[in-house]
């Protein structure tokens, strides 16, 4: 792919991918969030935005009608209560997790129907302190300017899977769920990654949302990007986005959404 086909074909991803996800706001606000968090021991989180989030809510698509006016409600009601002052990391990032992770969600509500959104991010925030100071190390790092150190991000992967998959009423592993959490913490730094993605690229070898899988996956995402290294900067400088959030629109465009269910 030559230099210009590889700017217009994100740009343009970009573009559809903002026409057909209203999702994607919950991730403008939660990097916005995290942001707050690790600038000033707090966030805000304004009426606008949590009516906005609200209205996200009801246009949210879930797969199993049975349980879609109770998740649904669930929802509303975490955002609802959602403090106005936060000091929470775990709360800066849930509203991205809930709606980009949704079906899993619907599946712990049906496994669990006393499970409860807050308990859950609240556990979560107090098992994830001890990533704090990791967490403002990587957080500076890009993928393209700075080395991948391999045993550092498989322990953090595995550590944070198994404490995601603690709180999970499932009892299984967690790995997209921690993906998306490593991501948002550190966007610049670590690729996005899930079923479609691994699916469609399942002819690159050992790719795979496990510690070595991902790691895999990272490194033929840097190797694949930096041929269009100053192309990359353009993009993030002209979207307010990282290269990998991008790159990820570009894929969930050719590789995730549904067109069946949107021409109807």
């Amino acid at each position: 792919m030559r230099r210009e086909q590889f700017y217009r074909w994100i740009s343009a991803s970009h573009e559809i991918f903002e026409v057909f996800e209203d999702r994607g706001e919950s991730y403008i606000y939660c990097i916005r969030w995290v942001d707050e968090y690790f600038g000033k021991g707090r966030f805000t989180i304004t009426e606008k935005i949590k009516n906005n989030l609200l209205d996200d809510v009801n246009n949210l698509y879930i797969k199993d009608k049975s349980i879609e006016n109770f998740l649904k409600s669930e929802y509303k009601m975490f955002i609802v209560n959602l403090p106005r002052n936060n000091d929470k990391l775990a709360f800066a990032f849930a509203p991205y997790l809930m709606f980009w992770n949704v079906r899993r969600f619907e599946e712990y509500f049906k496994k669990d129907k006393n499970f409860n959104l807050t308990k859950y991010f609240d556990k979560l925030n107090e098992d994830i302190r001890e990533f704090d100071t990791i967490f403002k190390i990587l957080r500076k790092r890009h993928i393209l300017d700075d080395d991948i150190n391999e045993k550092s991000v498989k322990i953090l992967l595995n550590d944070l899977n198994q404490t995601l998959k603690k709180l999970s009423p499932l009892s299984q592993n967690e790995y997209i769920m921690a993906i998306k959490t490593l991501h948002i913490i550190a966007p610049y730094y670590f690729p996005l990654l899930d079923n479609p993605i691994i699916g469609a690229l399942k002819k690159v070898e050992n790719i795979g949302k496990d510690e070595d899988g991902y790691i895999k996956y990272i490194e033929f995402i840097r190797n694949f990007l930096i041929n269009y290294y100053f192309e990359c900067k353009k993009l993030e400088n002209k979207f307010n986005l990282s290269i990998l959030k991008l790159l990820d629109e570009a894929f969930y465009v050719r590789y995730s959404i549904d067109w069946i269910r949107y021409s109807k």
